[in-house]
């Protein structure tokens, strides 16, 4: 019986370990990849804007929810910061390859400059706080 435990265990834990590995390598491809047509009003911003950060976020999401606060924040003194809620920006959400919350992306000269999966690097909230 507990053979067969730490087997299923083992399995669980590899494949929840590849699909971070997975996430975060194709997270770190799109870097220095233009970025999509976007629709609605957010991609018409971003059209405009020469430096933006994209915050992807799920109401479900228990390690958004501090993250989403402080973006939430920074974004009503910077309108170069975009908070996005999954679920009702899907079609952005797919058109930029987010495949988990929290994520933030960094958009410069309408190049993907960096996209990060999970924490948020301290230099990236430096630039736009």
């Amino acid at each position: 019986m507990s053979t067969v435990f730490i087997i299923v265990f083992a399995v669980l834990f590899g494949f929840m370990v590849l699909s971070q590995v997975l996430i975060r390598s194709r997270a770190k491809a799109l870097e220095g990849k233009p970025l999509p047509e976007l629709p609605g009003l957010l991609g018409k911003a971003l059209a405009s804007e020469k430096e933006a950060l994209l915050y992807f976020m799920s109401p479900q999401c228990g390690a958004c929810r501090p993250w989403t606060a402080r973006f939430s924040e920074m974004s009503k003194r910077n309108t170069h910061i975009h908070v996005i809620n999954v679920a009702q920006e899907l079609e952005v959400a797919r058109a930029l390859g987010v495949m988990a919350t929290p994520s933030t992306l960094v958009v410069k000269d309408g190049r993907i400059q960096s996209y990060n999966v999970g924490g948020v690097p301290s230099d990236v909230i430096a630039q736009f706080a």
